[in-house]
Order: C-alpha cells, then sequence, then structure tokens
C-alpha cells in the first residue's frame, strides 16, 4: 500500500514520549468524524435557503442526493432546526441507495448515538466499510480509528495503519493524522514523535483542524524542526501534496 515504505524511513531527533502528556490533545482522534468533506452539493448549499428547499424537493421525488443533502442541514442545524432523528433517517435512505457519502455520515451518526438510542459501532463499522469499499477516503480514516479503538471490530493497529494509509493515499487529511497518532502514541509502531509531527504536518496542510492542535503541544519537545519539514517534504511529495512554505512546529 503506497506510503508504507516511507514509514521505515528513520528520523533523527526521537526523544522519548510520556504518553499521559499527550493523550488529551490526542484524544479527539479517537473519535469516528474526521472532517465535514466539503462536497460540491453541500458547498453550493451553503446556508441557502433556497437551496434547502430545492433538497427537500429532490427527496420527495425520491432523489437519493435529495435525501443525502437534507439530511447534512438537518445534522448540522443549517437553515433549519437541528435533528438527529430526522437526519439520520435521511442519511439511512441516501446510503440504502448507495451514496457513500451519505453512508460514511449515517456511521458517524451511529457511532456516536446521536439521532439513535445509543451507540451503535458495530453497524456504524459496517457502513464505514461499504462507504471506504467506493473509494471514500473519510470512510478509510474512520475505519481507521474504529481498529485503533477497538470500536465495531477487534482492536487492531495494523489493520488501523492500513486504514489510515489507504485515506492518505486518497487525500484525505484525517489519515495523516491518524498516522501521526499512532507515532505519538506508539500505537503498532515504535514511538518516534519527529516522524509523528512530520505527518501531522502534511494533514495541518490539508486543513486538519486537530492536526494543528497535536502541532501547538508538540512544538515545546526539543524537536529539530530541520529534519521534521524534510521528512514532511518526503511525505507530501509521496502522495502528491504540496506543503505551503510556512509549516513550522
Amino acid at each position: 500500500m503506497a506510503g508504507q515504505a516511507g514509514l521505515r524511513q528513520p528520523v533523527r531527533g526521537r526523544i522519548s514520549l510520556k504518553k499521559h502528556a499527550f493523550l488529551a490533545i490526542l484524544a479527539p482522534a479517537l473519535m469516528a468524524a474526521a472532517p465535514v468533506e466539503n462536497s460540491a452539493i453541500l458547498s453550493r448549499a451553503s446556508s441557502d435557503a433556497s437551496a434547502f428547499d430545492r433538497a427537500a424537493a429532490q427527496s420527495r421525488s425520491g432523489d437519493a442526493a435529495g435525501d443525502e443533502a437534507l439530511a447534512w442541514y438537518y445534522e448540522t442545524g443549517t437553515v433549519v432546526r437541528r435533528d438527529a432523528v430526522r437526519a439520520v433517517t435521511l442519511y439511512r435512505r441516501a446510503a440504502l441507495a448507495g451514496l457513500p457519502r451519505a453512508q460514511w455520515r449515517l456511521g458517524v451518526m451511529l457511532d456516536e448515538g446521536r439521532g439513535v438510542d445509543g451507540a451503535q459501532p458495530d453497524e456504524a463499522f459496517e457502513w464505514f466499510a461499504a462507504a471506504a469499499n467506493q473509494g471514500h477516503g473519510p470512510a478509510w480514516a474512520s475505519l481507521g480509528v474504529m481498529f485503533a479503538t477497538g470500536r465495531g471490530a477487534a482492536q487492531d493497529f495494523e489493520q488501523a495503519l492500513k486504514c489510515y494509509l489507504k485515506a492518505a493515499s486518497l487525500g484525505e487529511a484525517h489519515g495523516f493524522y491518524g498516522i501521526g497518532v499512532q507515532f505519538a502514541m506508539g500505537e503498532g509502531v515504535k514511538p518516534d514523535l519527529g516522524e509523528a509531527t512530520s505527518w501531522m504536518l502534511v494533514a495541518e496542510a490539508l486543513g486538519d483542524d486537530q492536526a494543528s492542535a497535536a502541532l501547538e503541544q508538540l512544538a515545546g519537545q526539543g524537536l529539530d524542526d530541520a529534519m521534521v519539514r524534510v521528512r514532511a517534504e518526503a511525505i507530501a511529495d509521496e502522495f502528491g501534496i504540496e506543503l505551503p512554505g510556512n509549516n513550522s512546529i
């Protein structure tokens, strides 16, 4: 899988990691909800009430894309009052029609127990897998989280890493972040804060807010900034990503 060879490249300046010191900042990465995907239909919709009306009309006509868009409005409370139960119902209709983003969002809501009677990680895992099998990057990242945390599947850090790498190969920021977490926490790999920081720099460049928060904590760890930057650029090149010139730790 793309990226596995790169993980074996050494990074100088390794330091020991006291796990508890980073647990609080890294814990949010263990949630199933990766950042909301900026799909075209949702970016067009924004807060435009007329777009909501169009989505509602599509949904009434039996259009699964309308169900998905309408579900987003109810999930986020944009234009309309937030209604998690309604969102789950609409996402499920679109998911059953085979729409991968709806499958992913349904999985997120099930895993978090929103709009349903308690968390349902087993079913969430199945929906993540269905979306991932259609090449959906955020779903691959969510599968990585499920394997890393042992929710909906047996805990398996090797499988988590494979899922994160697949997500990264699809350009999903949270995949890079998940790999960074595994190196920071020593989950299935040797703890390496330099390597963790390099992966998180790529995640931040792709807009992952959790990576930005983690990098603030890593900034005071005495790492070799130049070496970390070189490694981050190598990772970015491997995955076809351009890092901005002002990344720093």
